[in-house]
């Protein structure tokens, strides 16, 4: 019998929605929702990969230890083993992916505080999807935060980045806006050329935190009104500019009455001067930000990390941690910049989880095979999603994963509750003369970057077209 079940795709923040079909619990086919309001059905590159995640081969379907496959009790009964054994060392620590649902984020925070005893978790997204999400809070526009179909009815929208190379279905609607009538401005703030600007009726190539700050001196001399207080400093801190495409699109954006700030960035520095020219213009002006990871803001807003990764790297490095355990992330690909396998081989113990193989699993004692968030019930992106189908094999969610090994241990973990940890804070000028001077800082390279499709580090995506590059029979 054919079962429909619809899900949203999170190998980006835009959430566009689909259906899977199943037949006696098997991924038959992809069909589009052509019924959903916002998008209508459009998925990119990457979404029309989602049958190919469930099906794949290659998929991780049986626990191991040591390259052995065993059973589920035997890799959690060794894994537990080891964990206790270091537990009043207070030197173990978890790394989980920033694919994991809510309330798998909040159950690895609970499990480093009452399991590991160190509360040493670090949740990992490859592009910096959180650091640009924390500096959004630092310097939040409350109720200001577009839609996609704002995006479809805007007269100005300005791109900073690349948007339509982490999140091309956007494309359709800022051109669907553009095009509305003969006025309408789409402006690209950018480095330098990409796939986004190509499209601009307005483009300027450049330092972007330099070009944003000038942006943000045009609105304030443009803009009517001074709710935050902030034009005055913003004058006195930032020159006059005479580049004729800046005023331009400056102006545009605040004559306009329906203006949409659409944000691609890695950069902190850059979210928060995006944020300010928003929440300068205008109370009817609108912020939509792409990021790589579809629920980057829920588990920011919910969980609050107490280290990063490259902390726990280090600790590694120094020997503080001997014992790690690694959930759906590849830390080794994604952290191209050390010598990460050199690091974990210093390790007593470590255990990794993963759909696919990876090269941080090369390095494993022990391996668990992991649930897509297409197998799993939590919520993404504000949204409650149910599973489309089971998870293949043995394969678990991160959260029953953690559980299972805090029961071995002799815990208990409560079911957990989402609920923001850290309220928005108004722009207010303190942080904006943080952010100005910051802006004058040179920007770092981003390690991994992705692309139109490519998820993150490749962890997931590395692996599509699998019938053309693996010529194996489904397992």
């Amino acid at each position: 019998m054919l079962v429909q079940k619809k899900s949203t795709c999170m190998l980006c923040s835009v959430g566009c929605e689909f259906i899977i079909e199943t037949i006696d619990d098997e991924a038959v086919n992809l069909e589009y929702d052509k019924d959903n309001p916002v998008t209508g059905g459009v998925l990119c590159a990457k979404g029309n990969y989602m049958l190919e995640l469930i099906n794949h081969p290659l998929r991780l379907i049986e626990p191991q230890i040591n390259g052995k496959v065993v059973d589920w009790n035997e890799a959690i009964r060794k894994t537990s083993d080891e964990l206790l054994a270091h537990r009043e060392k207070s030197d173990a620590g978890i790394i989980l992916a920033g694919d994991a649902s809510v309330e798998d984020a909040k159950t690895a925070e609970l499990f480093a505080e009452t399991c590991l005893g160190t509360g040493r978790l670090a949740i990992y997204f490859a592009t910096g999807d959180d650091t640009v999400q924390k500096a959004l809070t630092m310097a939040s526009i409350p109720n200001r935060a577009a839609g996609l179909n704002d995006i479809g009815k805007s007269t100005c929208t300005i791109a900073v980045g690349n948007p339509f190379e982490v999140g091309p279905v956007i494309a359709g609607k800022v051109l669907k806006a553009r095009y509305a009538r003969r006025g309408n401005i789409f402006g690209v703030i950018s480095n330098k050329e990409n796939m986004t600007s190509r499209f601009a009726t307005i483009h300027h190539y450049g330092n972007e935190r330099k070009l944003l700050s000038q942006l943000l001196r045009v609105v304030a001399d443009r803009s009517e009104g001074d709710e935050l207080g902030l034009k005055k400093l913003i004058k006195e801190l930032i020159p006059a500019t005479e580049n004729p495409d800046v005023v331009k699109l400056g102006e545009a954006f605040v004559k306009s009455p329906s203006s949409v700030l659409i944000l691609e960035t890695q950069d902190p520095v850059k979210a928060q001067l995006a944020s300010a020219v928003v929440s300068v213009a205008g109370a009817d002006k609108r912020l939509f930000c792409v990021n790589t990871y579809g629920n980057a803001k829920g588990i920011c807003e919910a969980v609050k990390s107490t280290v990063s990764v490259n902390e726990i790297i280090t600790a590694v490095d120094h020997g503080v941690i001997k014992t790690l355990i690694v959930l759906g992330t590849d830390i080794v690909k994604g952290i191209p910049g050390r010598n990460i396998e050199a690091v974990l081989e210093k390790l007593d113990f470590l255990a990794v989880g993963a759909p696919f193989g990876n090269e941080t699993k090369q390095s494993a004692n022990v391996i668990f095979p992991t649930a897509l968030w297409l197998e799993t019930e939590g919520i993404y992106n504000g949204k409650h999603l149910q599973p489309v189908i089971d998870p293949p094999g043995a394969a678990l969610p991160y959260g029953d994963i953690l559980r299972q090994l805090a029961e071995a241990m002799g815990k208990a973990l409560p079911q957990v509750t989402p609920e923001p940890v850290e309220a928005p804070q108004q722009l207010n000028e303190e942080t904006l003369r943080v952010i100005l001077k910051e802006s004058m800082e040179t920007v770092p390279e981003p390690a991994v970057q992705s692309t139109v499709t490519q998820f993150a580090d490749g962890s997931l995506t590395s692996n599509i077209q699998w019938l053309q590059l693996q010529e194996r029979d489904a397992w």
